[in-house]
């Protein structure tokens, strides 16, 4: 049987994920009564964010519901700094434009993935932040991407691009978010990550990599490809019809405005939504006592 097109979610959502519309309804139900039962904590029971987590698990209730609760736990390694209460984009905005990562705007032909390209960018030492000032801002713009089903279904690729990275930056990768970021890709982020891809390797991404392989399941492992600086053989797995031109691609230059555009329209919803979770007090409750 001919496979979908990897842009027809419907069908893959039917093929890949056993999804019928008397399976999702039954899921939701089951997970929505799951979630309302946790206690000390404000449950997001959206349809489209439930089904988030339902379509990573292929449907499994109980895998969709431990990976719900991990993502919300994910908070409480610092609740400053992860996932914080009351806080939107426009809070992240030195950050952004650091010029550190984007989102491509196009989904990836050959799979009908999303892509994420995290860079180093204009970032600096003295420039007062580390690893754990990027993973919120991009768990913002996962949140943006994933309210479209076809991100749902089809997943994403990741890119990081460790050029210009030096052995002696080790000191701005805090253990607390390489802890963070493993929890997200094991299960704790309702994405399918398709792959994760390092392109201009260096010693860094040996520590990176000694210190995050021994807790990263084999499915995790397969999924990471050294390129180097090997363009082709990132081209294989995304098409540089949509990459940037630094990655031999015809996108055009890297471009990051689409996207924060996006997320700082949605400042006041990003706002309401950090409410969900395990209830912890905000960075202004705590400074205030």
């Amino acid at each position: 049987m001919e496979k979908p097109h990897p842009l027809d979610w419907e069908a893959r959502a039917r093929e890949e994920l056993g999804e019928t519309p008397e399976v999702r309804e039954a899921a939701l139900k089951e997970f929505a009564a799951k979630a309302i039962k946790l206690e000390n904590f404000n449950p997001r029971l959206d349809e489209n964010f439930l089904l988030r987590f339902l379509r990573s698990k292929k449907f499994d209730v109980d895998k969709a519901f431990k990976s719900y609760k991990k993502f919300h736990t994910i908070r409480l390694i610092d609740p400053e700094r992860y996932l914080p209460v009351g806080v939107g984009p426009l809070r992240y905005k030195p950050g952004f434009d650091l010029a550190t990562g984007t989102q491509l705007r196009e989904y990836n032909p050959i799979d009908g993935s999303f892509v994420v390209i995290w860079r180093v960018g204009n970032w600096h030492p003295e420039c007062g932040f580390d690893l754990s000032d990027i993973f919120t801002p991009t768990a913002m713009g996962g949140d943006f991407r994933l309210r479209e089903e076809q991100a749902q279904v089809a997943g994403c690729h990741m890119v990081m691009d460790l050029g210009q990275m030096h052995l002696s930056y080790i000191r701005h990768f805090p253990f607390s978010a390489i802890k963070a970021l493993i929890m997200t890709i094991q299960d704790g982020y309702p994405c399918r990550f398709k792959g994760f891809h390092v392109v201009n390797n260096s010693s860094l991404w040996d520590y990176i990599w000694a210190v995050s392989k021994p807790f990263l399941k084999a499915k995790i492992k397969e999924r990471v490809y050294l390129h180097g600086a090997n363009v082709k053989s990132l081209h294989k797995h995304i098409c540089p019809s949509i990459l940037p031109e630094e990655y031999g691609g015809k996108g055009g230059p890297f471009d990051w405005s689409w996207i924060t555009g996006e997320l700082y329209a949605r400042n006041e919803e990003f706002i309401r939504l950090s409410h969900y979770g395990y209830i912890t007090k905000g960075p202004e409750q705590r400074r205030d006592g």
